[in-house]
């Protein structure tokens, strides 16, 4: 059964909901599958929108909510690490190796499907 995150809640706010219940690292996560998930958000006049999962799903999603379509994440994502690059001083601290990796990790998360 596929799962989808609904919300992460604090263990102490409110009883745990539904049969799939996890707890990491004090958090407590509730799960439901994707048909009552999508229930719930229909009803809340939501809609999930279906992405291409190619690498690009998080700059196809910006461009889907900014423009209505999917077609601009190539422009989203050179946008997106033109300000990484640019605030350099502050993205180096979340890199894995920090500023010695850092022109690596940009290089790579400019490449299209990563």
């Amino acid at each position: 059964m596929n799962k989808s995150l609904l919300r992460k809640k604090d263990q102490k706010e409110e009883k745990p909901v539904g049969p799939q219940e996890e707890s990491k690292g004090g958090n407590h996560y509730i799960y439901m599958d994707d048909k009552d998930f999508e229930i719930q958000m229909n009803s809340k006049n939501m809609t999930i929108i279906a992405i291409a999962g190619d690498g690009n799903c998080l700059f196809r999603a910006v461009s889907d909510q900014v423009y209505g379509t999917e077609n601009y994440y190539k422009a989203i994502r050179r946008i997106c690490m033109d300000y990484v690059e640019y605030e350099k001083d502050f993205f180096k601290n979340y890199i894995v190796g920090g500023e010695k990796k850092f022109g690596l990790y940009l290089a790579r998360k400019r490449t299209d499907g990563v």
